[in-house]
């Protein structure tokens, strides 16, 4: 399980509400990969905000070629409220579904470089922010001729070489990527020569972005094993965006195994030197085989940033500086061939207040303490 202050995608990664695919860990493949088959289910509950998702993947080697094929969906139920100076706006519920498929490539070229390759496509939001944001606009701009029904939907893919500099000691990998996504446009205001709102037109609703992904991969000594990576994404439009991230996985014995991870990520803001989006993130967790095949889980993380960038003077959706945690407890039991994890615990997230640019969003941007469950199962054959 991967943290995510993001609650749409909390269980999924490591920083999607602020960071978007800033950060968007990539696990180091090889082509000697053992065929298996996994199951994932992450779920999110709140007063308000319901979240699901899943996943089902399945990998097999073909000769030097590992495939591994992914079909993963979701679905998240709001109770939208508009702030109470909103004259527009009306409580409603939103539900909406995602899907999605990845297929993933990686493909022995000599006894220690392996070329690798990656494609993906979904359908649907990706978050119940954009959700919120994109009801938001429906209501405030109702019967204009300009609104649009929003249809979210992306593509995405790359390719990566990786190299054993020392055999089963170090690995380095390289890795670049395009997404193009189709986005819940904002929208501006269009007034008549009496200054009276008469129409609206669509704002940005395509997005652009390159990546480009450093890492290392080290097994230190027989205890210990590390990873670390750099990236940079750049989108249409902004600056780039670069992070920094660390794990290390510690075997204090036969039956216990520490694993800290953190990271760090920032965005030189555009058009003023002096500003820049910071996001850090750290996490601690120990594992421990009470019993032959069965361990206990503990996992603790945290993460932290100082608001998204935004310029604009009178109005913005930009989220507030944001605080989170996670504590997680759970089990998992091994067997030859099978594994299986099931865990629980609370999400805090906590935001500063909204100003008066992002007042209207004084509802999604508020504190709420949720309540997270996973489970995974892992057929290897």
């Amino acid at each position: 399980m991967k943290f995510i202050p993001e609650v749409h995608s909390l269980l999924r990664s490591a920083l999607q509400f602020v960071l978007g695919s800033i950060v968007t860990p990539t696990v180091l493949a090889s082509s000697r990969e053992i065929p298996a088959a996994e199951f994932d289910m992450d779920s999110l509950a709140s007063s308000d905000v319901e979240v699901f998702q899943g996943s089902a993947a399945a990998g097999i080697n073909l000769g030097d070629t590992w495939i591994r094929a992914e079909v993963n969906g979701g679905w998240f139920g709001v109770d939208y409220a508009p702030v109470d100076f909103d004259l527009f706006g009306r409580n409603t519920r939103i539900e909406e579904s995602r899907i999605g498929v990845g297929l993933r490539l990686a493909r022995s070229v000599g006894e220690r470089w392996t070329l690798l390759a990656d494609a993906s496509a979904y359908d649907g939001f990706q978050s119940y922010r954009s959700a919120w944001v994109s009801q938001w606009y429906t209501q405030f701009f109702e019967g204009l001729p300009g609104l649009e029904e929003a249809d979210p939907a992306g593509l995405s893919g790359g390719v990566g070489l990786r190299h054993e500099v020392l055999p089963t000691r170090l690995w380095i990998q390289l890795d670049a990527g395009l997404a193009r996504d189709r986005i819940a446009p904002g929208y501006a205001e269009i007034l008549d020569e009496n200054e009276s709102l008469v129409d609206v037109r669509p704002l940005r609703s395509q997005l652009a972005t390159q990546s480009y992904r450093l890492s290392f991969e080290a097994a230190v000594t027989p205890w210990l094993k590390t990873r670390t990576a750099i990236r940079v994404a750049d989108q249409v439009e902004r600056r780039p965006r670069w992070s920094a991230t660390g794990e290390a996985n510690f075997a204090l014995g036969p039956d216990w195994v520490v694993r800290l991870d953190g990271g760090y990520t920032w965005e030189q803001f555009n058009g003023d030197e002096g500003r820049r989006f910071e996001g850090w993130w750290t996490g601690a967790g120990i594992e421990w085989e009470f019993r032959e095949g069965w361990h206990w889980v503990t996992r603790a993380r945290a993460y932290r940033d100082n608001g998204e960038i935004e310029n604009s003077i009178s109005f913005s959706t930009s989220a507030p500086p944001l605080d989170a945690a996670e504590l997680n407890m759970g089990f998992r039991w091994s067997t030859p061939g099978h594994t299986v994890f099931v865990g629980a615990g609370p999400y805090w997230s906590h935001y500063e207040p909204v100003t008066f640019t992002t007042a209207f969003f004084a509802n999604l941007y508020r504190d709420r303490v949720f309540l997270a469950i996973q489970a995974s199962y892992r057929w290897e054959f």
